[in-house]
């Protein structure tokens, strides 16, 4: 095999050039394969890893490619032009592989989970017929995600409410609208009784336009007056202050929903 081009080979052309390296029945899997399966945000693999049947030989060049032999035959697919293993069965191995954090992997299965590129189920399923380890991420996400949760942040925030005595049942994603059936939004949090929305402001969501030309700041905000328009208060509160500075903001929040307690606004209906 050669390059027709001198110097380091583009990530496309590099996963390709390894599909032929690994020959005909291998299949792609982990964080390289995640990347064409459309998971966004994935730090670079140190090694880029093949399955291959139990009855072909351990491989490894100089690119950091590897060939693993596997006795479990993934369910492959073809993606920019390169076999890689099921979503599921990527997903899984980045985490048995260590190729991601128990973090990380929590935050792509549930990307997955919100973009309906895969169910709990299939997720469960490889998690079973392969085992369990290094895949704690992927069921914390199943779990999260059958509680409401869309996000890394929204799976952090719900547990902590959860944990605290202090809070009422906050429901995660419920979609508000009025008796009058005007549709009012769906927020990240929301603790009906008081009428309070828990708003996670992401840069990474928030900042530059969209597909339309609009504004995505200007646009939260409005989307944000119009919660308390509707007589909900929002608090709005950033990822990395649920990572870093959960106690403070756990106790800010303490505050605001008890003085609010029991006066949800009764126009206000979870559809």
């Amino acid at each position: 095999m050669y390059a027709a081009t001198v110097g380091p080979w583009p990530e496309p052309l590099l996963r390709i050039a390894g599909g032929l390296w690994a020959g005909p029945a291998a299949a792609l899997t982990g964080v390289a394969s995640l990347k064409l399966w459309g998971v966004e945000d994935l730090p670079k693999p140190e090694v880029i890893r093949f399955l291959v049947p139990p009855d072909c030989r351990t491989r490894r060049n100089s690119l950091g490619m590897l060939t693993v032999r596997s006795r479990r035959a993934p369910r492959k697919f073809v993606r920019s032009d390169v076999t890689v293993a099921s979503l599921e069965r990527s997903l899984a191995d980045a985490g048995r592989f260590k190729e991601l954090s128990g973090n990380d992997l929590l935050a792509a299965t549930l990307a997955m989970l919100h973009a309906r590129r895969t169910t709990q189920e299939l997720l469960a399923r490889e998690v079973a017929d392969g085992g369990d380890a290094g895949t704690r991420g992927v069921h914390e996400a199943i779990v999260a995600f059958r509680q409401g949760a869309w996000s890394r942040p929204e799976a952090v925030l719900g547990d902590a409410i959860r944990q605290d005595h202090r809070f009422p049942r906050m429901l995660s994603n419920p979609r508000l609208s009025t008796r009058a059936g005007v549709f009012v939004g769906v927020p990240d949090g929301y603790f009906p009784g008081e009428g309070v929305a828990v708003q996670v402001h992401s840069k990474k969501y928030h900042r530059g336009v969209d597909a339309a030309g609009a504004d995505r700041w200007e646009r939260t905000l409005v989307r944000d007056l119009g919660y308390e328009e509707q007589q909900i208060h929002v608090v709005p509160v950033a990822p990395r202050t649920l990572y870093e500075d959960m106690g403070r903001f756990r106790d800010a929040l303490a505050v605001v929903v008890s003085a609010r307690r029991g006066q949800g606004p009764s126009h206000i209906v979870i559809d």
